[in-house]
């Protein structure tokens, strides 16, 4: 999420120091294969890349097959599936990437891996975003939806950080609920405050933070709740 994020810096990945669409080059590296359910399509790819090209982008390519090791930022799901798309390859990324033009020029910088909603927002927004202000931005280690089976509401966060709590909560499979109910199974605070705060302390519901949902986004696995049972506003001066 935009904001303060102890999960910002991405070891071997270049500061995304690219501003606007003409220094640009995307490669959208998806399965061919699989589309998952609430995920990119074809045709919004497709749409997305007119957008891009309209704005200036130098160069647009719709298919991993098509793969170009000028690209700048690379779109895929995950780290996972990003990986899993070199196996048939005779180059693996690192090779095909850090490339030297000659003797006297520097390594080549690795092009940035980002998401899909990064490349919207960035659309939207008619200029490259920097993909460690939000960690929307950046691909998890996995697409498996590691909290499947739980609902999560939440509480006290405002304005796009709202959205980006939502994303978070369903991107990673939980069932996003407006409303809290005996039925939730966690509460994402920002402020331990409010209704809903009282009602789930009353319930005993697992009462966590944005904090809680970024470390199992990030690192790919269910993470214990319990060590984040501050509220996101404390999280946010750590």
């Amino acid at each position: 999420m935009s904001g303060n994020n102890k999960n910002n810096e991405r070891s071997g990945e270049s500061s995304n120091a690219i501003k606007h669409f003409a220094d640009a080059s995307f490669l959208f590296a998806f399965n061919d294969e699989e589309e998952n359910e609430g995920e990119t399509n074809y045709e919004e790819i497709r749409s997305l890349s007119k957008r891009m090209k309209e704005l200036g982008c130098k160069k647009v390519t719709e298919s991993f097959s098509l793969k170009t090791n000028d690209a700048t930022h690379i779109v895929c799901r995950s780290d996972a599936e990003y990986n899993s798309l070199w196996e048939e390859s005779q180059n693996d990324a690192d090779s095909f990437f850090e490339l030297f033009h000659d003797e006297d020029d520097e390594k080549r910088v690795p092009p940035v891996k980002c998401t899909f909603e990064f490349a919207r927002r960035s659309v939207e927004e008619k200029k490259v975003l920097d993909v460690h202000s939000n960690i929307l931005f950046r691909p998890p280690k996995t697409s498996e939806k590691i909290l499947k089976g739980l609902k999560i509401c939440q509480t006290s966060y405002t304005g796009p950080r709202r959205n980006d709590v939502k994303s978070l909560i369903e991107r990673l499979g939980a069932e996003y609920s407006k409303p809290f109910d005996k039925t939730c199974t966690h509460l994402c605070c920002y402020q331990f405050e409010g209704k809903k705060y009282e009602k789930a302390v009353s319930d005993g519901t697992t009462i966590v933070s944005h904090a809680w949902l970024e470390a199992c986004y990030v690192s790919g696995e269910k993470v214990d709740a319990s060590r984040y049972m501050r509220s996101g506003e404390e999280e946010d001066r750590l």
